[in-house]
């Protein structure tokens, strides 16, 4: 049994048949989030091994962190098969000294070294500054693909997809054009995942809504919707929502919920965790998944080695 996709090229329609198989979410390779907390939290041990996860959430949740988290597991996940990643980054410069302090964070974790750090570091391509939709189809078509056709490529992160489109189509007119992109670029993204069996994080961002909708997420009493609408929620596997602060509890596991407002970065606030003002307590839940259980939540906190499960509160 095969199914059909189709995607833009210059400007006319390519048809790409997919088997059935290449469709169903690979959990033979959940890649780790480098915690057990977390890891226990994606029953099966992390992300789904193929496919788009999306992360999606209010700004600084903590996002670029985990998807900083999961380039350190990935490409340290396997160092003597030399495991590598990919960054595609559409907003400004890549925090690469923040990827490396965690990185060596999660390296002391599991009994490694500076040199495995460094060589690690050396395995995570990084693309940054793509900052129009032409660019990042490009990018993808040509730069990534590439990458994966080389082998041995076990995470591919794009941080964010909603600034590809904020500004692109402001006007009614323009709403068809934008779904062609959502389907060419989602369609694109699933083949070489399910080609190459690598799967894809990509971030997304929200914003409140007054009433419930086919778009929306329902979290603690309040209506989220993420960038983009319905039609990209079409486009991916499974999404977490990340909140930049529980309102479950002020305290949980040793670790405060505390205003970090005055902290210029996450990296900042996780730091004076260490000289007194513990790290906010934030909220991870599944949105939908083929995998876990929706609704599922997860406590956690950003700190100097990155994402932190505290604990999991299963059906909220």
């Amino acid at each position: 049994m095969s199914s059909s996709s189709l995607y833009l090229v210059d400007g006319s329609i390519k048809l790409e048949l997919r088997s059935a198989h290449s469709l169903l979410p690979d959990t033979r390779r959940a890649l780790s989030l480098g915690c057990p907390v977390l890891d226990g939290f994606l029953r099966g041990g992390g992300i789904l091994g193929r496919g788009i996860t999306e992360i999606c959430g209010e700004a600084g949740a903590g996002k670029t962190q985990m998807c900083l988290r999961l380039l350190a597991s990935a490409s340290l996940s396997c160092p003597l098969q030399e495991s590598r990643a990919v960054y595609v980054c559409t907003e400004g410069s890549a925090r690469t000294e923040r990827l490396r302090d965690i990185a060596r964070a999660h390296a002391r974790g599991i009994g490694y070294g500076e040199d495995e750090v460094n060589s690690a570091m050396g395995r995570i391509f990084i693309v940054d500054r793509v900052d129009t939709l032409l660019g990042f189809f490009e990018t993808i078509d040509t730069t990534v693909r590439g990458i994966l056709e080389g082998g041995s490529v076990s995470l591919v992160v794009i941080d964010s997809i909603a600034s590809l489109f904020r500004g692109e189509f402001c006007n009614r007119d323009d709403l068809s054009v934008r779904r062609d992109w959502f389907f060419s670029i989602s369609a694109m993204l699933r083949q070489l995942s399910a080609d190459h069996g690598v799967p894809f994080a990509i971030t997304n961002q929200v914003s409140g809504a007054f009433e419930a909708g086919p778009d929306t997420v329902s979290v603690d009493g309040r209506e989220l919707r993420p960038a983009l609408g319905i039609q990209w929620s079409n486009c991916v596997n499974a999404r977490l929502v990340l909140l930049n602060r529980d309102s479950r509890a002020r305290s949980c596991g040793g670790v405060e919920n505390t205003d970090e407002s005055n902290s210029k970065t996450p990296a900042d606030a996780a730091r004076k965790g260490v000289s007194g003002l513990a790290p906010r307590l934030r909220s991870m839940i599944v949105s939908f998944s083929p995998e876990w259980p929706t609704g599922r939540r997860c406590r956690y906190a950003v700190t100097p080695e990155g994402l932190k499960g505290i604990d999991i509160i299963d059906g909220c």
